[in-house]
């Protein structure tokens, strides 16, 4: 059954479960449907299918999700190809964060919810905003829906409230989805002086209350705010439930006005946030709507999703594979396992990595040759494509300072194959330079999901990686602009930056590897699947240094 109150309007809405559609449906937020679908659990068309329909829909300008599964990555990532083609955002709520939530899905209707880190990586690859509930999904999806033809990535904010109290939470909360204030111009303050009464305070966010004069005041203050050069979005902030007073509804439909006139002789972008949820006042609403503001409702949800359309306008490019040659492709599928040390450097060099100061030696005597050749301390391991980890049977000898202790490594790592690893099919010993100084050890790998494709995976290495899971993850091929996005959200860029006076590390390194790693096709005609770890990366503004077990 259709609510009472059915409000269309541009959104195309799809389901994977009937009541959430119906919540949507029924919910009094006044968001405006083109379509809602339940896809159930869509034993016969998928997600894509509905997808595709919406997106050649031209009464859809934004597609909702509520999703349980991506049965059909594929499909699903050429739907949102063709969405953003054509202009259209496609915003999800995706469950499965939690391992509850992945039993509660299986229960509901046989789905997998998949590995959530991948999922982000999956969106992000194909500009859809994530939100975490169903109160997101339609204020992030009213936003896009009011917003058509206005973009902007500036995260440069005017805020004006008629409260200093919720000025100073709505600050939190904008810090928190990263919106920049920035201050006020000389010009800006005058023109505010001229209208405030002195006790107001002149600054960004804006108490623009003064002595209650919204009739007069407030349109004037709000109009120079929305004027100044640093501002390229406002968000004007003003409680309008359903149930006010009378002389409120006069009062904030004074304020209504003021944004529409604001958004009117700026051209900028103006959203009006209600910090309670639960309705707005009608007549108010007719005001926002007729001049192309929009009206949100809950702090949180208002201002996340003016950080989601941010993010959504600065979307980036998509980038291609690099394929392996055939040699290399014909060498690969005859392995299986740990692929060997000479194929996994002829496979790295292919795609540009190079590891710095270390040579694969036979004999004692080429060992010592190749530390000094690459100068002590070194490091000295056991190489066999029949090991996974070194370490737990001591085929690792770390800061070797001489040719002496070098024999001595030698001579032990020799008894620790013989004795642990008798058949292990023996490559050689691995001599490496051993990194010193202020350096920052990181990982980075690359895998292959097997519903979403290759995944690249860098992160604060060494001991880290286990302890603290600073992790960033995105899935494969990289731009250096995706690779330098990913760095930065790892709590670590701190560190990669130089942080309390450490020097800064050689980040483009650690970014030009990224985009290497993302080139790899992780899968070949006769089916094999390859992953790979680059440990140990550590960047100095004069060096690199990797190694890796792949």
């Amino acid at each position: 059954p259709l609510p009472r109150a059915f409000r269309k309007g541009s959104i195309g809405a799809i389901a994977q479960s009937g009541a959430v559609l119906l919540a949507l449906g029924n919910s009094p937020r006044e968001a405006g449907f083109s379509r809602l679908i339940s896809s159930g659990n869509e034993a016969a068309l998928g997600l894509a299918d509905y997808m595709d329909y919406l997106v050649d829909d031209p009464k859809t300008a934004v597609i909702a999700l509520f999703v349980e599964t991506i049965r059909d990555p594929e499909g699903v990532a050429d739907a949102c190809r063709r969405a953003r083609g054509a202009g259209k955002p496609v915003i999800a709520l995706k469950v499965g964060r939690s391992e509850l939530a992945c039993r509660v899905a299986a229960t509901h209707t046989g789905a997998i919810a998949g590995n959530d880190r991948t999922l982000d990586a999956f969106f992000r690859r194909w500009n859809v905003i994530r939100v975490n509930t169903l109160d997101e999904l339609l204020e992030t999806s009213i936003l896009f829906s009011g917003l058509r033809g206005a973009p902007t990535t500036s995260r440069r904010v005017g805020m004006s409230t008629v409260s200093g109290g919720e000025m100073g939470m709505l600050a939190d909360i904008c810090s928190d989805y990263g919106l920049e204030f920035p201050p006020l111009s000389e010009e800006g303050k005058a023109g505010l002086r001229s209208v405030l009464p002195p006790y107001a305070p002149l600054a960004n966010p804006l108490d623009a209350w003064g002595s209650g004069d919204l009739k007069e005041a407030y349109p004037a203050s709000l109009s120079i705010l929305a004027r100044e050069p640093a501002v390229d979005l406002l968000i004007v902030s003003q409680d309008m439930p359903s149930n006010m007073a009378d002389e409120q509804i006069a009062q904030f439909s004074d304020v209504a006005a003021a944004a529409v006139r604001a958004r009117a002789d700026s051209g900028k972008p103006v959203v009006v946030v209600s910090n309670i949820s639960g309705g707005i006042d009608p007549s108010i609403r007719k005001i926002l709507d007729d001049g192309g503001v929009p009206a949100l409702q809950g702090s949180t949800e208002g201002v996340g999703a003016v950080a989601a359309w941010l993010d959504w306008n600065r979307a980036l490019p998509e980038e291609t594979e690099a394929p392996l040659p055939a040699d290399l492709l014909a060498e690969l599928d005859t392995c299986g396992g740990i692929v060997p040390y000479a194929l996994s450097t002829r496979v790295l060099a292919h795609f540009g990595i190079t590891a710095l100061c270390e040579r694969l030696t036979q004999t004692p005597e080429e060992a010592k040759a190749a530390a000094e050749a690459i100068g002590y301390p070194v490091a000295l391991k056991g190489i066999s494509p029949d090991i996974t980890h070194k370490t737990e049977t001591g085929l690792v000898k770390l800061n070797i300072a001489d040719a002496g202790a070098l024999r001595q490594a030698w001579d032990e790592l020799e008894r620790s194959m013989n004795l642990h690893h008798p058949d292990a099919r023996r490559e050689g010993m691995l001599i490496q330079s051993m990194v010193t100084g202020d350096v920052v050890e990181t990982i980075a790998g690359v895998n292959r999901d097997p519903a979403f494709g290759s995944a690249v995976v860098v992160g604060l290495g060494g001991i880290f990686v286990e302890l603290l899971r600073d992790v960033s993850l995105e899935l494969a091929p990289l731009s250096p602009a995706r690779a330098k996005a990913m760095i930065n959200r790892l709590q670590a860029a701190k560190l990669l930056q130089g942080f309390r006076g450490k020097q800064p590390a050689d980040i483009a390194a650690l970014e030009e590897t990224l985009v290497r790693l993302g080139g790899w096709p992780m899968r070949s005609a006769s089916g094999w699947s390859l992953s790979i770890s680059i440990l140990s990366w550590c960047c100095r503004k004069d060096r690199g240094y990797a190694s890796w077990t792949s």
